[in-house]
């Protein structure tokens, strides 16, 4: 079970007992929180470059913070990069440098502008983004271990591809095989991103995952067990 998009360690209570009804649980975090000591828990923690380029997109005075807080070889940490026409330039020193902390892995996704906003600044255009997967996968070579993204993944990306990855991925969440939910447990749409989302120019993994969730089986998220838990601490 994901939780995350926000920050879902102001929360911490209500996911010390949510966790415990799954066998599998992933927080995603922006690493400003402390972890906590969560031996049955993989925290992807949201780091978009090296120190100058993620803090030009996240805020001053966090890199720093979010290192001290996830380099740690007690708990099973892995990076997610969101690649933008700002972050791009670093790649390579930002694979190298977290290469050698205690973190897992890294893997990479591409920003997904937002209908109605000046996003230009931060979105790579379909030729830009081919050329940064091909960085990417040279990466892969040298750091075959480290990064987790699937060759497969990245390939869905690809300007030949991306169009038909994003009418399978509404395909999915229209026929309710994935559903996600705002904090109020409301239903978001179009999907996690929300409202507004451009989907034509999507760069979000989601849209590459629902090809397998799609495939696989059905699973009812919201079983009254954790509804019960919801109504007691929302």
């Amino acid at each position: 079970m994901p939780f995350g998009w926000g920050e879902p360690l102001l929360r911490r209570n209500l996911i010390e007992k949510l966790k415990n009804l799954f066998s599998l649980n992933q927080v995603i975090t922006n690493g400003t929180i402390p972890l906590p000591l969560w031996k049955d828990v993989r925290f992807l923690c949201s780091v978009d470059g090296t120190k100058d380029y993620h803090e030009a997109q996240r805020g001053k005075n966090t890199y720093d913070k979010i290192k001290a807080n996830i380099n740690r070889k007690d708990l099973d940490v892995h990076l997610f990069c969101v690649v933008t026409k700002i972050n791009e330039k670093c790649l390579e020193e930002f694979v190298e440098e977290w290469s050698k902390t205690s973190v897992k892995s890294v893997g990479f996704g591409f920003y997904t502008p937002i209908k109605g906003k000046n996003n230009e600044e931060l979105w790579l255009n379909f030729k830009q983004r081919d050329k940064v997967i091909k960085r990417i996968k040279i990466l892969k070579q040298k750091y075959p271990q480290f990064i987790h993204s699937s060759d497969a993944i990245l390939d869905s990306f690809m300007s030949d591809k991306c169009q038909q990855t994003t009418e399978k991925c509404r395909r999915d969440y229209s026929s309710f095989n994935a559903m996600c939910f705002d904090s109020t447990m409301n239903r978001k749409f179009p999907c996690v991103i929300g409202e507004g989302a451009d989907c034509s120019k999507c760069g979000c993994v989601g849209s590459v995952m629902g090809e397998s969730i799609r495939n696989g089986r059905r699973i009812s998220i919201l079983n009254t067990k954790i509804k019960d838990i919801l109504s007691n601490n929302c």
